[in-house]
């Protein structure tokens, strides 16, 4: 039997899904409580594994790796958010300007729920932060709790602690990610199975854009951007993320990629290690 890669069999889920769904086409919708329990499974991991690995991570630096962090990752990720804010301003202006929705949907717009940018990136209670699931609020919380230990002598214990969990929830993780396929499988099955030609019409204009648009980002722009600023080669980078891309893209849920995306990150990292470490013939 062939061995394929984890990209490989995500796109073998995704179109097995394409013809698993316009084979059977409204009978797919009894894959919609699937679909919703894979999106959940996903999740499982990523809260716990994101503030635990950060604490960890810069719990562990010394003093001159943290301010070299702070300086040239926050310039880069200044770059990033220009970019996307350029992204976004571009794909506004390529979308007709009409005051009601009924070009994208069938429904009348509706009043938007309240927004508090103080609640979102201020972790005034990280439990709730964490309850609620707001991420910039929980990345703000362990960025400050990790730089506080930078410089604790007595703090060997806690950091041993977090490493085994780390190692614990990336064991577990992994063991998730093996069922993405599948879900990748059911989710494309569902969607395209009760997706009808009407609704497709409404959409496709959004759908044109939004595809272009990503596909740009995902393939060509993002990687060649990244590259510019790592160590990475644009196919190392393109070979990464290319699984987190279409996880995301089919799911429509970012969320659930950040494991993925930490995984394929560390091991580029380890990759370069590994070559450096290596004698040169």
């Amino acid at each position: 039997m062939p061995k394929f890669g984890k990209t490989a069999k995500i796109l073998i889920g995704l179109l097995a899904g394409i013809a698993f769904g316009l084979f059977f086409g409204e009978s797919c919708s009894i894959l919609q409580p699937f679909s919703d329990a894979f999106i959940k499974i996903l999740q499982i991991t990523v809260l716990p594994f994101i503030a635990i690995n950060l604490i960890f991570g810069l719990g562990n630096m010394r003093g001159e790796e943290a301010r070299t962090i702070v300086i040239k990752g926050g310039a880069i990720l200044l770059l990033f958010w220009a970019f996307s804010a350029i992204t976004v301003a571009i794909m506004r202006l390529a979308l007709p300007n009409l005051a009601r929705a009924s070009f994208f949907a069938t429904t009348e717009p509706t009043q938007a729920a309240g927004f508090s940018l103080i609640e979102i990136l201020i972790p005034y209670n990280p439990f709730h932060s964490l309850a609620e699931g707001l991420l910039p609020s929980i990345v703000v919380f362990c960025l400050l709790l990790g730089f506080a230990m930078i410089g604790i002598k007595k703090k060997k214990v806690l950091m041993s602690s977090l490493n085994i969990l780390s190692l614990a929830l990336a064991k577990m993780s992994s063991s998730i990610q093996s069922i993405i396929p599948i879900g990748i499988f059911v989710v494309v099955a569902n969607t395209t199975g009760t997706l009808t030609m009407d609704r497709l019409l409404e959409l496709q204009v959004f759908l044109i854009t939004s595809v272009g648009f990503c596909m740009l980002l995902a393939f060509f722009a993002l990687p060649l951007l990244i590259s510019s600023v790592t160590p990475f080669s644009y196919r190392e980078l393109l070979s990464m993320s290319s699984g987190a891309v279409i996880l995301g893209a089919t799911t429509a849920n970012d969320f659930i990629t950040l494991p993925l995306i930490m995984k394929g990150v560390q091991y580029l990292f380890h990759s370069k290690e590994k070559m450096s470490a290596s004698p040169k013939r």
